[in-house]
């Protein structure tokens, strides 16, 4: 069994206070509803500071749309660096609207174009449906870019749990189709294997607080893969399992040892540094799932953000 440190205090008191929506396949659309009257809820007023733009992007399949928001800092001039972000959720949940302020923050702590793709959800729109329109946004980034005041070559991609696990597939296919290379892959405590909860190293004392337990990551693996009968048939879904890890961008991973995901990032970050991508893993002991957008302000917290900014600003304004 893996070494688990306690929960850090300043983190700790939090979790007594979530409020956990129920989780079931049949009840998704409840919860999303619920999750996006949260959601507005709760959001900032918008920064005067961050200049903000909606672009319609139509599915790759052809059916329906996506929407692409775009968050600029209102008082940078030129062309600037951007960087492609994912939400997270599980890929049966999340908005771009959850990432509003982190999105803004990153814009101006950064000095980039935080471009925030919506994606369609699962079980509806199973894989591969939000690894494709990853991959569309990422290629509207880099053929708008001039058109948008972007820097083509500096555009980087990330997100936060399931976002973070797309983006970590949307390397790995952007590689093997020839399409635009990211100069970083930003992978915030990413969702990247099927397999984890069927581990039994992970079950006792990680994953089991509100946040995301091992019975949500069940089923939303189910919803997102569930329905292919061989898991070779998702050779993207769990980058976690590619056996080619070459040529790939460089990496920032950043995970609680607290968090379900712990043990298959530290393992990819593992893989990806052996395979001679440039990695960096960032530890963050008796830190749980989404800890840095449950208690922003917790040492941990502050700790988090300083240093996954600091990756994407050497990624995307790299020293002469």
């Amino acid at each position: 069994m893996l070494p688990f440190s306690p929960t850090d205090p300043q983190l700790e008191p939090a979790l007594a206070l979530v409020e956990p929506l129920p989780f079931t396949l049949a009840g998704l659309s409840a919860r999303r509803a619920e999750q996006l009257r949260r959601y507005r809820t709760q959001a900032p007023l918008p920064r005067p500071d961050i200049q903000t733009e909606e672009h319609p992007l139509p599915c790759p399949d052809g059916e329906g749309e996506l929407s692409l928001k775009l968050y600029r800092p209102a008082d940078v001039p030129g062309v600037l660096p951007a960087m492609l972000w994912f939400h997270g959720g599980g890929y049966v949940g999340g908005t771009v609207v959850m990432d509003d302020a982190l999105c803004e923050d990153l814009a101006r702590d950064v000095r980039c174009v935080v471009v925030s793709a919506e994606y369609r959800l699962a079980p509806e729109n199973p894989y591969p449906a939000a690894l494709e329109d990853a991959f569309a946004a990422l290629g509207w980034v880099a053929a708008q870019a001039r058109a948008l005041g972007i820097d083509p070559g500096r555009i980087a991609i990330g997100g936060a749990s399931a976002g973070a696990g797309l983006a970590a597939s949307l390397a790995l296919l952007t590689r093997d189709r020839g399409g635009p290379r990211p100069c970083l892959q930003l992978l915030s405590y990413p969702m990247l294997d099927r397999d984890t909860s069927r581990d039994p190293a992970l079950v006792s004392g990680v994953g089991e607080h509100p946040l995301w337990p091992h019975h949500h990551n069940r089923l939303a693996w189910q919803a997102y893969t569930g329905h292919l009968a061989d898991p070779a048939d998702a050779p993207y879904a769990s980058p976690v399992h590619v056996p080619d890890l070459t040529a790939l961008p460089p990496a920032w991973v950043g995970v609680g040892d607290l968090d379900l995901f712990y043990a298959e990032n530290r393992h990819y970050a593992a893989r990806l540094a052996r395979a001679g991508v440039p990695t960096v893993f960032r530890c963050y002991p008796g830190a749980y799932h989404g800890f840095d957008r449950l208690v922003p302000g917790a040492d941990l917290s502050r700790q988090f953000e300083h240093e996954r900014n600091a990756a994407l600003r050497g990624a995307l304004h790299p020293r002469a």
